[in-house]
C-alpha cells in the first residue's frame, strides 16, 4: 500500500486571534471569532485524514520489521558462509617444514630441565601444537615472506622424558584441519 500524501494546508485569515465580544444577558460575556476574510482554507484536522497518516505510519513500521528480518537472515548466512571459508582454506593450508631448537637448564631446584623453539614455515594463517596430552595454538611470534608464514612457538619444560611425537595442524575458529604434521623430538 503506498502512502498517499493529504498535503496539508495552513488556514490563513485576515485577521488570525482576533474576537468580537457580545454581552449575555446574564452579565458574562461571550467571545466570538472574528478573523475577518479566509485567506487560504486549511486541510480539515479530521479523523479521515488522520487515519491516514495512521495507515502509512504502520505500513512503514510493518515494512521496517520486513527489512530488519531480511538482514538479520543475510547477516547470519553471511557468518555461517565466513566460517565455512575459514574452515576449507584452513583444511586446505600445508605445513611445509618443522625445525627445533633445544635449550637445557637447570632450574631453581637444581633439577634439569629444557625448553624447545619450534620453528613451523607453512601458509597456515593460525596453528595448533600438540605434544603428548599437551595442547597449544601457536600465537607467539609469526613473520610472512612471500606465501610461507613462519611460526616461532615456544615449549617450556611440561614434564616430556624420551621421544615423543610434536603434531601441528591448521588451526581456526578454535577448530583444527588438514593433514597433521609431526616429527620426533628427544626430550632428554
Amino acid at each position: 500500500m503506498g502512502y498517499k500524501r493529504i498535503g496539508w494546508k495552513d488556514h490563513v485569515v485576515q485577521r488570525p486571534r482576533t474576537y468580537r465580544v457580545e454581552e449575555n444577558s446574564d452579565g458574562s460575556k461571550t467571545m466570538i471569532p472574528d478573523p475577518g476574510a479566509v485567506l487560504q482554507q486549511g486541510t480539515p484536522q479530521s479523523a479521515r485524514n488522520f487515519g491516514m497518516m495512521d495507515a502509512g505510519l504502520q505500513a512503514v513500521s510493518v515494512a521496517f520489521d520486513e527489512l530488519l528480518t531480511i538482514v538479520q537472515a543475510q547477516t547470519r548466512d553471511t557468518d555461517e558462509l565466513r566460517d565455512k571459508l575459514n574452515k576449507f582454506i584452513a583444511a586446505s593450508m600445508v605445513i611445509k617444514s618443522v625445525s627445533y631448537t633445544r635449550r637445557k637448564f637447570t632450574n631453581s631446584e637444581g633439577k634439569s630441565e629444557c625448553d624447545f623453539t619450534f620453528t613451523v614455515k607453512t601458509d597456515v594463517a593460525a596453528l595448533f601444537l600438540k605434544i603428548g596430552t599437551w595442547s597449544a595454538y601457536g600465537t607467539e611470534k609469526s613473520t610472512v615472506s612471500g606465501d610461507v608464514r613462519t611460526w616461532t612457538v615456544g615449549a617450556a619444560y611440561i614434564g616430556f622424558t624420551g621421544t615423543k611425537s610434536v603434531t601441528f595442524r591448521a588451526s581456526a575458529d578454535g577448530e583444527n584441519y588438514g593433514e597433521p604434521y609431526s616429527i620426533s623430538v628427544n626430550f632428554d
